[in-house]
């Protein structure tokens, strides 16, 4: 009684008219007391077919491991697709040894579509690893949960704008790994007051570097944008539709309509763009991410929001200073300009998910661009190789994730 009340108080309360960031904190605290509420459960279909005697399996198998000083197997899920996802866990998979992947391409994406055969698969994998990893979302609702049962340690790299406290999951991950300073200043703000009890670990997200050659760029003559998928997020409060954009490409286009004699390339993964001035090029995104920053001598990213936002680092891998927005956590990445934000608005990115999403003027987009245009950056190109080496590359970070991911001490120790 006293948490349906609740949740009808903060539900009135995002309805106010408060800033956008005050209305986000209360539907945090209205999502976190409807776990209180919900009456039922979907667990992961794998629960049903499990052999007898696993757990007692299980046991043994830590034991033997553990007498014979064998590093823990850990077991990645999550999608292998030309989305950042899909690159994220290619890296997680040259970089770290995994020992099993599961993709969940060739699984039903919901517990209640699980076939027979599908959940034996999952619960071979579990028996095949020591811990869980995951990016984002486990994907099966209760998949960390048992996990945790079979004696997995789990282990979430979390994108902040895909979480909310009420995700059931969030509960049994052991370590959150946060690739931002912004989703760890979330989170650690979330175990406070939502007394969740992960152990928290902030690691800028390395890239593979190798992969993408340096260019030294000496003047800034065409600009360039990578748009992706292009994702839409069409609902306000009031649910009203909008045409809000993540990456903010109608900025760019309103920017480009203000700058004729300077020239844009654009990459997209979509053919739905906004009409296009002359000085505006598109082209098809490729497979290969380094393709994306071979011609042209600035990136361009006005993202409204990301969990992490490859292309900003890509592309000073690359040798291209970067020019975002001045919000976190795309202003975590070194940027030579910022484009100043003006406001917010409040959107649900999903259901009960609301973020506060920035807005930028077009004119300081135009204004920013035209003060970069025909300058000298041939000490911003090499400034940015720089900080992605020395701050985001594999090299630097892969031991200490390693360590963090198995639960071990520097010495090679499993800490308890």
């Amino acid at each position: 009684m006293v948490a349906s009340l609740a949740h009808g108080a903060i539900a009135r309360q995002i309805a106010t008219s408060e800033p956008p960031h005050q209305q986000v904190r209360a539907a945090e605290r209205l999502t976190w007391i409807e776990q209180f509420l919900e009456t039922t459960d979907s667990p992961i279909a794998v629960e049903d077919v499990l052999e007898k005697g696993h757990a007692g399996r299980r046991w043994f198998q830590n034991l033997w491991r553990r007498t014979w000083r064998m590093r823990p197997r850990i077991g990645l899920i999550g999608p292998n697709n030309l989305k950042g996802l899909g690159h994220q866990n290619r890296d997680l998979m040259k970089s770290l040894p995994i020992a099993e992947w599961l993709t969940p391409e060739s699984l039903a994406t919901a517990a209640e579509f699980l076939s027979m055969r599908q959940a034996r698969r999952i619960d071979r994998f579990l028996r095949r690893v020591d811990v869980l990893l995951f990016i984002e979302t486990p994907f099966f609702e209760g998949l960390p949960r048992q996990a945790r049962k079979l004696g997995l340690r789990v282990v979430c790299v979390p994108n902040w704008e895909w979480l909310h406290p009420g995700l059931s999951w969030l509960h049994d991950v052991d370590l959150m790994i946060c690739p931002t300073r912004r989703t760890f200043a979330m989170l650690s703000e979330w175990r406070e007051r939502f007394g969740f009890r992960w152990e928290l670990q902030c690691c800028p997200w390395p890239i593979d570097i190798e992969a993408i050659p340096f260019r030294q760029r000496d003047v800034c003559r065409r600009y360039v944008f990578v748009n992706g998928t292009d994702q839409r997020h069409p609902l306000r409060l009031d649910g009203s539709p909008t045409e809000v954009r993540r990456k903010g490409l109608e900025w760019l286009i309103a920017a480009a309509w203000r700058l004729p004699q300077i020239p844009f390339l654009v990459w997209s993964q979509t053919d739905e763009l906004f009409d296009v001035p002359e000085n505006v090029e598109v082209r098809r995104s490729t497979a290969m991410n380094a393709d994306l920053y071979r011609d042209g001598d600035v990136c361009l990213q006005l993202s409204r929001w990301e969990g992490l936002g490859l292309p900003l680092l890509e592309c000073q891998a690359a040798g291209m200073p970067l020019i975002t927005i001045d919000e976190a956590p795309m202003n975590e990445h070194q940027p030579v300009a910022v484009v100043p934000v003006v406001d917010h608005e409040l959107l649900e990115l999903w259901p009960r998910r609301w973020i506060a999403a920035p807005r930028v003027n077009p004119d300081d987009v135009a204004v920013t661009l035209a003060a970069w245009f025909g300058r000298d950056i041939s000490q911003a190109s090499r400034a940015a190789r720089q900080f992605v080496e020395r701050e985001h590359s594999w090299k630097q970070t892969r031991s200490q994730m390693l360590q963090w991911i198995v639960n071990e001490s520097p010495n090679g120790e499993r800490t308890e």
